[in-house]
């Protein structure tokens, strides 16, 4: 091989050596940037926001004012002017029932009243208000009658005095005047018995009767009108539970609890009935914000407000739970009665604070409760540091951060190692 051959094939291979070192050193470099890259996605900044502490449970939509209608009166269904879903306003009728019973006890106390009336009068007038005037007249008669019988009695004792009249004619005369007294007495004690006849007894027990037919008189009066059925508020029918022809028994009377026609409800202000565990029964409070979500609108939340907490707990399976009653406004009348509604009942909110994922948080058996923090070992590799951190409040997707962490500082959310000791969980924690 000639000398020239050999320097070509070296320059060569020193050419092709350079190369390769060149190309390993560039994809070295490319392969601990891929790493080191790799190693960053592992960390995230801490950042700072607000949480919502809920407490969530699930319960039926019911309408705030539900009415069951019933009749005050009994009888056949005559005229039934409603159906479901319909919405009925107050005064709108209902149902009429058969009146023939409700006419005839109408006319009946009418004419019982009115003749309680007359008998009072009578009572009041006297027994016999002919009779009354014809005793009456009898004493007037009677008067008139000793009137002349007197004047008879001076023109024969004139007459007598001056013997142009009889002994006999004078003491007959006497005699007329005296019957004529005897007969105006007597006249005037007959009136007197048949006025006295009436004693206030007698009037005070008539007036007690007339009161009593006014109060029958009025009761029929009533009956009348409860015959028709009338609506007594602004709502929906719900559902109907008669027909034409059916037979409804009183809600008054002694034969149970009465027909029921049928429900009303007003659906623009509804509730929801909702169990809430006993370990989250004490975080809720009237008035606190709701948010509500129904299946037949999936992407839709509705708000509401906490109403009403029972004060009485239930006990099923060995489990208690409280009923908490929630109140939604339904003037869009979506929200149908017994639908199923999860709740979310917002106990409290933080705001502007630090925070991390919640599962990034472990316990350490000698720092207590740590984060893994983004640092560098000596030759400046990512490595993960434990830091010691003090927690706040957490709703199981983030936690608060009080100290140990700052804004923007990288923290590990991937890959992070187990705690030592049990992980951090369970019930909300407050500091």
């Amino acid at each position: 091989m000639s000398k020239s051959v050999r320097i070509v094939i070296f320059v060569a291979v020193i050419v092709a050596a350079v190369l390769t070192a060149y190309f390993a050193s560039k994809y070295q470099g490319l392969d601990d940037t891929s790493k080191e890259a790799k190693e960053d996605e592992r960390f995230a900044p801490a950042e700072r926001g607000d949480i919502q502490l809920t407490i969530k449970a699930t319960g039926m939509v019911e309408p705030k004012t539900r009415v069951r209608i019933k009749s005050e009166a009994s009888g056949k269904i005559e005229m039934l002017y409603i159906k479901e879903g319909q919405d009925v306003v107050p005064g709108d009728v209902i149902a009429e029932l058969d009146q023939s019973n409700q006419r005839l006890n109408l006319k009946s106390a009418q004419l019982n009243e009115r003749l309680r009336r007359v008998q009072l009068d009578q009572l009041k007038k006297g027994a016999n208000e002919r009779t009354l005037v014809s005793l009456e007249s009898n004493v007037e008669t009677a008067k008139l009658a000793l009137e002349k019988a007197e004047e008879y009695l001076a023109s024969i004792e004139e007459l007598y005095k001056k013997e142009y009249a009889t002994e006999h004619e004078y003491n007959d005369a006497k005699r007329g005047v005296e019957n004529a007294k005897l007969a105006l007495a007597e006249a005037e004690a007959q009136l007197e018995l048949q006025i006295s006849e009436v004693s206030p007894e007698d009037i005070k027990a008539s007036e007690i009767s007339l009161q009593m037919a006014r109060v029958t008189l009025e009761e029929a009066q009533k009956n009348m009108g409860d015959a028709i059925i009338k609506c007594p508020i602004k709502g929906t029918v719900l559902a109907k539970y008669v027909e034409v022809g059916d037979t409804v028994i009183s809600s008054t009377g002694s034969f149970g609890e009465g027909t029921t026609l049928c429900e009303i409800a007003d659906l623009t202000l509804v509730q929801i009935r909702a169990s809430v565990d006993e370990i989250d029964i004490g975080r809720v409070e009237i008035g606190q914000k709701v948010i509500v979500e129904v299946d037949a609108y999936p992407l839709e939340q509705f708000e509401g407000v906490v109403e009403n907490v029972f004060q009485q707990g239930e006990s099923a399976g060995g489990v208690t739970s409280f009923t908490v009653i929630v109140q939604v406004d339904n003037s869009d009348r979506r929200l149908l009665s017994a639908m199923t509604a999860s709740v979310e009942i917002i106990a409290d909110t933080v705001t502007d604070v630090v925070l991390v994922p919640y599962d990034v948080v472990r316990t350490d058996d000698e720092l207590g409760t740590i984060v893994y923090v983004k640092g560098e070992d000596a030759k400046g590799r990512v490595k993960p540091e434990k830091r010691e951190v003090k927690l706040g409040v957490t709703d199981y997707d983030n936690t608060e951060i009080m100290e140990g962490l700052e804004e923007g500082e990288l923290v590990m959310v991937e890959d992070v190692p187990q705690s030592t000791t049990k992980s951090f969980g369970g019930q909300v924690k407050v500091e």
